[in-house]
């Protein structure tokens, strides 16, 4: 099977990420934290691995699930490729470093916040740490695949504009940071 890459996507150091909203509206703003409240049961395995507020898109229609689309309006945006880490080539080895001593998983949760460079807040004591490295790292995004899905989540707002079939450069809503 022919995996894709983060950089299979990329066009000219953008890639181009898709989102499905049933608004009405020519542009949106699209805020993790909304998602977190809002969640969908078709994301909920997801937020199980990690509740950090995130915004989930695709990279590849193809991989969009019907019930995704159903009723709902394409919107699109162009983030700059090199502010989304690629898990599935995982080039600082962030999956090997998530593994603590008596597990043989990942940490989910400690990869996306790290990355996010949000650590876990805690109600007995200081925040969790984060993985080493990744202070300046200037990620805003984690490029991943689940199933036969290729997903970006986004940590930040961003700015999305509604997909014109006519127009397929149009897209180029604004990162907010």
């Amino acid at each position: 099977l022919l995996t894709e890459a983060l950089g299979d996507y990329d066009i000219g150091g953008m890639t181009r990420l898709y989102h499905y909203s049933k608004s009405g509206e020519e542009r949106l703003t699209l805020d993790p934290d909304y998602f977190l409240e809002h969640r969908h049961s078709y994301s909920r395995r997801d937020y199980e691995a990690s509740d950090l507020p995130r915004v989930f898109f695709y990279t590849n229609l193809d991989h969009a699930e019907r019930m995704v689309k159903e009723g709902s309006s394409l919107f699109t945006v162009f983030a700059p490729t090199e502010q989304v880490y690629d898990l599935t080539q995982d080039p600082l080895d962030l999956i090997k470093k998530s593994i603590v001593p008596g597990r043989v998983t990942p940490d989910v949760d400690l990869i996306l916040r790290s990355l996010a460079g949000t650590p876990r807040e805690s109600k007995y004591g200081p925040a969790q740490d984060t993985i080493d490295g990744l202070d300046e790292a200037g990620f805003r995004g984690a490029f991943y695949r689940t199933g036969n899905m290729d997903i970006v989540v986004w940590f930040d707002s961003i700015e999305v504009e509604k997909f014109n079939p006519n127009d397929v450069e149009s897209g180029g809503g604004k990162n907010e940071g």
